[in-house]
């Protein structure tokens, strides 16, 4: 039946080899969208959305001092009313969803064929740069200019995934960083074999992620948004807090702990048929991390319409890049 659930491996599928180098240090995926199962997977991907965004809404809110059973909170008494897809710039809104779908390839595609990653929170609350932005809309209302409403994206990691084993202590790190565009920008440059063709993002994705630490830098964030959930909420919350917090000191961590890298590239412009934007044979020339490896291109047909499906997306149709 054409309403059955499908889930995200039947939207997102391989369309090459899963390419691994002899070592194991370095994996490549290419998945592509299949556009005749869309529409059936909006509902679940906007369901998944919303929720990532929930702890974000519960934040705006509690600061104001609302309650925070949505129910009992009329819209113009909501000061988290429209976030994020009536008030983020869509610019950010592909950031935005750039995160969450990474966060679900941790959870559904296994990366480094390990299918225990889990993604304890999102990091959307600390947006600063949003939070200021309703502060200004509040006072003096929107501005007129999409372009003048540009903020930077969010600082920091974009994902953060870990395998807890049965002690519930966390053996491994996956430091995920993630990119959406609708296409990337290219640069030639003169290589020693010749012209070269540099593509921005990617080489900016690798670089980052080349960081030499072994523990999140965005770990007390974690904690600071688990705190704020009841045990009905999160089940596993405390469990996540104490084994997040033993990660702080190198004798409390269990032996063996290693940290992970993935970049996950996602795109609306094929570069060619079968090729990818990103090596396969090889990690990236600007990754330097030296540590396990793992590159996902993702292809979705005209990716900003699904962005601006998923989030409600109220504004001019011309402004996503």
């Amino acid at each position: 039946m054409t309403d059955e659930p499908i889930s995200f491996t039947d939207w997102l599928t391989d369309s090459l080899p899963v390419q691994e180098t002899p070592d194991k240090k370095y994996r490549h995926r290419r998945l592509d969208e299949n556009a005749a199962l869309r529409q059936r997977i909006l509902p679940r991907l906007k369901q998944v959305v919303f929720e990532a965004h929930e702890d974000a809404r519960r934040h705006i809110r509690d600061i104001e001092g609302v309650s925070l059973n949505p129910v009992e909170i009329s819209e113009g008494q909501d000061p988290a009313a429209g976030y994020p897809g009536q008030t983020v710039h869509t610019n950010n809104l592909m950031g935005y969803f750039g995160e969450v779908l990474t966060s679900i390839i941790c959870e559904e595609f296994a990366p480094f064929g390990d299918a225990r990653w889990e993604v304890p929170a999102y990091f959307f609350r600390f947006h600063y740069d949003e939070d200021r932005h309703r502060e200004q809309v509040e006072q003096i209302g929107k501005k007129t200019d999409p372009d003048e409403e540009i903020r930077p994206g969010r600082t920091g990691e974009d994902c953060l995934a870990f395998i807890m084993d049965e002690t519930d202590n966390i053996t491994h790190t996956l430091i995920c960083e993630a990119k959406c565009r609708t296409q990337h920008t290219e640069k030639k440059i003169q290589g020693k074999q010749g012209e070269v063709i540099i593509t921005t993002e990617v080489s900016e994705a690798h670089q980052k992620i080349s960081e030499r630490y072994l523990v999140p830098l965005d770990r007390p964030r974690i904690i600071e948004i688990l705190r704020d959930y009841s045990p009905q909420e999160k089940p596993k919350a405390s469990k996540w807090i104490t084994a997040l917090q033993k990660l702080r000191f190198e004798e409390q961590r269990v032996p063996g702990y290693q940290r992970f890298d993935l970049i996950c590239c996602i795109y609306g412009t094929i570069r060619r048929q079968g090729q990818t934007w990103i090596p396969r044979e090889a990690h990236h020339p600007a990754y330097k991390g030296g540590r396990f490896l793992e590159a996902i291109e993702i292809y979705i047909r005209d990716v900003k319409t699904v962005v601006r499906e998923v989030y409600d997306y109220q504004g001019p149709a011309d402004d996503l890049e």
